[in-house]
């Protein structure tokens, strides 16, 4: 069982939103969090697990892409469906170009110069997470716990 980071609430349906986008989401941020945590822990044995949940990762963009488009509050205020698409569009492509650089042997080899030049990931997850936060009401995080202090965010 993959080894998953217990420090997402998570996204519950009543912040209104369906409970489609609530599951994607929650899928998204649950692999985002073993990315980060094998990331860190760079066990040579689990570089193939990295690997297809890099893969898993990169389908997961596209399907919160196809939530946030159906979501009818998004639909309904353009402004919202906007700023989702552009942050999320901000963190897909340093997503894109941070695993590009960083193949799953990089990873292996190099883990601590990997976790300094995955911090424009960082940010970008950073900013998509408290938007949906902000914006949506979804609470992302254990409130002992703040965005601004997520640590080792890696991709």
């Amino acid at each position: 069982m993959p080894h998953v980071v217990e420090t997402w609430e998570r996204m519950p349906v009543d912040a209104g939103l369906s409970a489609d986008l609530s599951d994607v989401l929650r899928a998204f941020a649950e692999t985002e969090d073993e990315i980060v945590h094998l990331g860190v822990v760079a066990d040579s044995a689990r570089m193939h697990e990295l690997l297809a949940l890099r893969r898993l990762f990169v389908e997961q963009f596209g399907i919160v892409n196809a939530a946030l488009q159906k979501e009818p509050r998004l639909v309904q205020n353009a402004d919202l469906m906007t700023q989702a698409m552009r942050l999320l569009a901000a963190f897909r492509s340093r997503n894109a170009i941070n695993q590009a650089d960083w193949p799953v042997i990089r990873v292996r080899d190099d883990p601590i110069a990997y976790r300094e030049a995955s911090q424009h990931v960082k940010e970008a997850s950073r900013i998509f997470w408290q938007w949906t936060e902000d914006a949506l009401g979804i609470r992302a995080r254990n409130p002992a716990q703040s965005l601004a202090n997520r640590d080792a965010r890696i991709v």
